[in-house]
């Protein structure tokens, strides 16, 4: 959104004021709590700034080595990688992948979800049998 409106960092977190004169009455903690309220924002806006700007340099190298290799798929395992590790939704590199040329393997995508979502439950249960185990 920010990057959009060519705003600068700390938009979200300079409108609490703006929200609390609106909305203070309504929910009375919000003006309590205004500068924690403020502070919790602006932690997590730079924090999504840096996933933002992470994902975007992978991106942007994975992009150019399809681009050179006359590639115009984002194959699945990549899609994912930049979803799982970089915290990059699907929808924004699909975005960012039509935006030049490029398409997005879904389904691939997709698969290496089931994947991860297998293998996190394999160890979640293998976790509790040794807790069971274990005692």
């Amino acid at each position: 959104g920010r990057q959009k409106l060519k705003a600068k960092p700390g938009l979200f977190a300079a409108l609490v004021p703006a929200v609390t004169a609106t909305l203070g009455d309504a929910f009375p903690e919000l003006r309590a709590r205004e500068k924690f309220v403020a502070a919790a924002i602006a932690e997590e806006e730079e924090a999504f700034d840096a996933m933002l700007s992470r994902g975007i340099k992978e991106f942007n190298a994975r992009a150019s080595a399809l681009k050179e290799s006359k590639a115009t798929v984002l194959d699945g395992e990549a899609a994912f990688f930049l979803y799982d590790t970089m915290g990059f939704p699907l929808d924004l590199t699909n975005l960012m992948a039509k935006e030049v040329g490029l398409t997005v393997d879904e389904a691939g995508f997709e698969a290496a979800m089931r994947e991860q979502r297998a293998r996190s439950a394999a160890a979640a249960a293998a976790a509790v049998a040794w807790q069971l185990w274990s005692r």
